[in-house]
C-alpha cells in the first residue's frame, strides 16, 4: 500500500495544479491501479490463483451484468418524471 500511497502523492502533485481537481481525479486512479495490481502480484505469488482468475471474463460475468442493467432500467421506467 506504500506504493499506492506514493503514486498518489506524486500524481497529486504533478497533475493538479496543471488540470485542477482533475488532477486529483487521476491520482486516485493511479494510486487503486497500482494498490490493485500489487494486491493481485501478492494473491499470485502466495496463493497461487492463476492471472486468468484475476482478469478473464465468464459467461456468469456477463449474466450478471445484463440482470443489473434489466433492473435499473426497471427503476428507470418506474419513476415518474
Amino acid at each position: 500500500m506504500a506504493f499506492a500511497a506514493a503514486a498518489n502523492v506524486l500524481v497529486l502533485v504533478v497533475a493538479t495544479p496543471r488540470v485542477g481537481a482533475f488532477g486529483g481525479g487521476l491520482a486516485m486512479v493511479a494510486a487503486s491501479l497500482v494498490a490493485g495490481t500489487a494486491n493481485i502480484i501478492w494473491l499470485h505469488r502466495h496463493f497461487g490463483i492463476p492471472w486468468r482468475g484475476f482478469y478473464g471474463w465468464s459467461r456468469h460475468d456477463t449474466d450478471q451484468l445484463l440482470a443489473v442493467v434489466r433492473l435499473l432500467t426497471r427503476r428507470i421506467r418506474r419513476v415518474p418524471a
